[in-house]
């Protein structure tokens, strides 16, 4: 009960839930890119990115000295599908 509490934490963050919508859309971003998105400052952009992958939303890679964020393409997270599933729904 405890990862589900945590996980469902990080998914009620408005920030944290625009950044998987466009992710969905985009497929590959980069963190300035993310920031830009969002019109949030790129240190938020980062610290947001970094908590979705550490709860299996997102995972990165390095290229040319940039850090590109993609969404994690793993079926067996069912809590992570039912939120990306939902987000996917929204009417917004």
């Amino acid at each position: 009960m405890k990862f589900l509490s945590k996980l469902l934490k990080v998914a009620a963050n408005e920030k944290r839930l625009h950044i998987l919508k466009v992710l969905m859309e985009k497929r590959t971003m980069e963190i300035s890119d993310v920031a830009l998105a969002l019109n949030v400052p790129y240190k938020t952009a980062a610290r947001n990115l970094k908590i979705l992958e550490r709860f299996d939303f997102l995972e990165s890679y390095f290229q040319n000295g940039n850090v590109y964020y993609t969404l994690r393409d793993n079926n067996n997270l069912y809590f992570n599908t039912v939120i990306l599933e939902m987000i996917k729904r929204s009417p917004e």
